[in-house]
């Protein structure tokens, strides 16, 4: 047990050495944060005023007012999000209210329920942004990519635009400087193309018009079944590998009936533990590292399990039926029929 703590001290200090950064998780409603801080900086709390300079700022929360600066990069996910300092590099913001009113330098990645890009700001990079309703008012210096509900343009885009929207709106003050490719359910009018100076590529939207919710179905249904059998034979071909390690060559998967379902029951528990320890290592913060690395673990994790599940229940199944057999390929391709049978019932798909 005590070697158990000490490697998961070794992986903390680990993490927290590597990238570096000072982690602040306060107890208290809000925090401001007005000091000169020469490492990353990582909050994890309900609201922070951040006045001061970092060099990175990671916010996870309820609400941030940021009218600090960061000599490279600003991460943050929260409710509220309001941007007022300079962000020297890359931004990254999701929030159900996100408004910029300060200057960014490099591309911003934005996501918002109702996003707004105000006069004073100033966007040197590329934009992509999406959300509910969308109001760019500042000045963006490059190009700019838009998904929405309603997209306003009330400002100046030195670049091209390329948006899918159910409405877009271009005032007097609008303007951009570029190529605007666009997709709504009603062209713009004549006096808003005037305000754009590349060309205009017009495209109706795709799901309203062009296809049909028959059709839509029908399109989904067939992408299914290929991803479907596209699964299937990746199985097929990474079990019969995997089946040629030398350490599974002389492996007993199934072992008696009892032992089997006793097998079956050991996997799912930590089947069940394996996203409360990725869940943990995401609160706990200083170890989110190591949530990541589980998280991206997982997906290999259960593909490998599965096809050594599917094996064990191969040879359950020959020993069953009394079958004379000890070759684990025909255990693991006599266990994928039964496997892909399963798989077509809804409920036990799930399972």
């Amino acid at each position: 047990m005590k070697r158990n703590y000490f490697i998961i001290m070794v992986i903390m200090l680990m993490c927290s050495s590597l990238f570096s950064l000072e982690f602040n998780t306060p107890s208290h409603t809000a925090d401001k944060e007005s000091t000169l801080i020469e490492e990353d900086h990582l909050f994890f709390g309900k609201e922070l005023n951040f006045t001061g300079k970092t060099k990175d700022l990671y916010f996870v929360g309820e609400k941030l007012v940021f009218d600090g600066s960061t000599s490279s990069g600003l991460t943050a996910f929260g409710k509220t999000l309001v941007i007022n300092g300079i962000v020297e590099n890359d931004c990254i913001a999701g929030g159900s209210t996100l408004e910029i009113n300060g200057k960014i330098q490099g591309t911003v990645f934005a996501a918002s329920g109702e996003g707004t890009l105000s006069g004073d700001s100033v966007i040197d990079g590329t934009l992509f942004i999406a959300g509910g309703n969308i109001k760019l008012q500042g000045i963006i210096n490059g190009d700019v990519y838009a998904g929405s509900g309603v997209l306003t343009i009330d400002g100046t885009i030195n670049g091209n635009v390329k948006a899918g929207a159910g409405e877009i709106i271009i005032t007097e003050k609008g303007k951009v400087n570029g190529n605007f490719e666009y997709s709504t359910e009603n062209k713009l009018n004549e006096s808003e193309e005037q305000r754009i100076t590349g060309k205009i590529t017009y495209s109706e939207s795709g799901f309203s018009k062009e296809m049909r919710k028959s059709e839509f179905a029908q399109f989904c249904s067939i992408f299914t079944v290929v991803v479907t059998i596209i699964g299937f034979i990746s199985i097929l071909t990474t079990g019969l590998l995997l089946l040629l390690l030398p350490c599974l060559k002389n492996f007993d998967y199934a072992g008696s009936h009892k032992k089997f379902w006793q097998y079956l029951l050991w996997g799912l528990i930590p089947f069940f533990i394996y996203p409360m320890a990725i869940l943990v290592s995401m609160l706990l913060v200083i170890t989110i590292p190591l949530g990541f690395i589980l998280l991206l673990a997982a997906l290999p994790l259960i593909f490998v399990t599965q096809i050594l599940g599917i094996t064990a229940f191969g040879q359950y199944l020959f020993r069953l039926f009394k079958w004379k057999c000890t070759n684990r390929f025909l255990y693991f391709l006599f266990g994928s029929v039964f496997f892909i049978l399963a798989s077509l019932i809804p409920i036990i798909n799930m399972l």
